[in-house]
């Protein structure tokens, strides 16, 4: 396959993957019905974004006072994908009453993931037949599509990513460079969502370990200033957006209540009839 033409059939192969799974109506900004039904959570994740739209601003700026009033909520909490939410409210005095980018973010993560696929098998100079059946994969993931039921963890782009710039050649591509993508990533992560934010830290703590002591092209001075800063700079970001949280909590009067949001040694065994054992 020529250079173009695999990127344009990829493009083709995701966009009917994507509206075989969501179908390319949810594209559309103004198009919420699909997402206020009872079948998964979406409608609690838009709920999130529109209460946090149409209020003002606070500190932490994720704070959403009305939404679970009076004890208040976080735009990172009701998984409404704190990148986007934070980005488009500063533009909700023109934005559509019922306007929703989950549509959006589900295509691109789809989108994504088969672009870093893309690259990942360019580095190991992998034939484009091969990426483009691997592409169909990646894109048609099960896991992936499954993971639908929560968009936020539909990110496994970021997991590509880190993993095509975990194999990047520093003879090619500038150490500093390398870490510079791999931290744009930890912080774009940490916007997303927790889980796979933890994962990509993972992937940060170990691509500089490996250009340190395997490639040789770090002093072990820069890998703990790299490491200490990305950590630093994660637990910042996590602080203004107010997904990590230091004030004093508020009492909902449910602390040492036991059930399906609680657990005690008791929940070792007991299986609420999910089990036939126990």
């Amino acid at each position: 396959m020529k250079k173009l033409n695999i990127w344009a059939a990829s493009f083709l192969a995701v966009l009917i993957v994507y509206h075989t799974c969501y179908g390319l109506q949810t594209l559309l900004p103004s198009n919420v019905s699909w997402l206020m039904t009872i079948k998964h959570d979406w409608g609690g994740h838009y709920l999130g974004w529109l209460f946090y739209k149409n209020e003002g601003w606070h500190f932490p700026i994720g704070s959403v006072h009305n939404y679970f009033y009076p004890v208040g909520t976080n735009v990172g909490f009701t998984d409404s994908i704190p990148l986007l939410a934070i980005f488009f409210k500063l533009f909700s005095f023109a934005l559509l009453a019922d306007f929703q980018y989950f549509g959006i973010w589900l295509f691109a993560c789809h989108l994504l993931a088969a672009y870093f696929t893309i690259l990942l098998f360019r580095l190991f100079k992998v034939n484009d037949l091969v990426t483009f059946i691997g592409v169909i994969f990646i894109a048609a993931n099960p896991i992936l599509i499954y993971r639908g039921l929560h968009p936020a963890l539909c990110a496994h782009w970021l997991l590509i990513a880190s993993l095509y710039v975990y194999f990047l050649d520093p003879s090619v591509v500038r150490p500093a460079r390398i870490l510079r993508y791999q931290f744009i990533l930890l912080i774009i992560a940490s916007l997303v969502n927790p889980y796979l934010c933890f994962m990509v830290l993972g992937f940060s703590i170990f691509t500089v370990i490996k250009l340190c002591f395997a490639e040789k092209v770090m002093l072990k001075k820069h890998l703990i200033i790299y490491i200490t800063g990305s950590v630093i700079s994660l637990v910042l970001c996590w602080y203004v957006t107010g997904i990590m949280n230091f004030s004093k909590k508020e009492d909902v009067g449910v602390e040492g209540g036991y059930g399906i949001y609680g657990l005690n040694l008791h929940s070792l065994y007991k299986s609420f009839g999910f089990s036939k054992f126990f």
